[in-house]
């Protein structure tokens, strides 16, 4: 990402036209806004204002439209998605996110430590 590209609702929009589905999950849009790191000149971008804009505008989006669902996924989780859709996989997004590849990190726990 770059700061002349900051995320906005209307770059958004325009992936969701370039429509980039597997064609047996016609409702699910894969679209990655942003990369994983930044170069120093180019943080306000990932992490300043227009990124945090975007994000309250993307969950106002998700408020204000019912039919509309977002994921933040990792790329490990995206790849499970589309497999998961290529497959024919029918049910909810989270439970396709450990579809093929899962991950050997332990997920973190809400118990504190005994």
């Amino acid at each position: 990402m770059q700061n002349t590209q900051p995320a906005t609702i209307a770059r958004l929009w325009n992936w969701l036209r370039a429509r980039v589905q597997v064609p047996t999950r016609p409702g699910w849009f894969f679209v990655k806004l942003h990369a994983h790191g930044t170069p120093e000149d180019n943080q306000d971008a990932l992490l300043g204002e227009p990124m945090v804009r975007f994000h309250a505008e993307l969950a106002n989006l998700a408020r204000e439209n019912p039919k509309f669902h977002y994921h933040y996924v990792t790329a490990r989780e995206m790849y499970n998605l589309v497999r998961a859709a290529q497959a024919g996989f029918k049910g909810e997004v989270a439970d396709a996110l450990d579809w093929e590849l899962v991950s050997l990190v332990a997920k973190p726990s809400n118990h504190p430590p005994a």
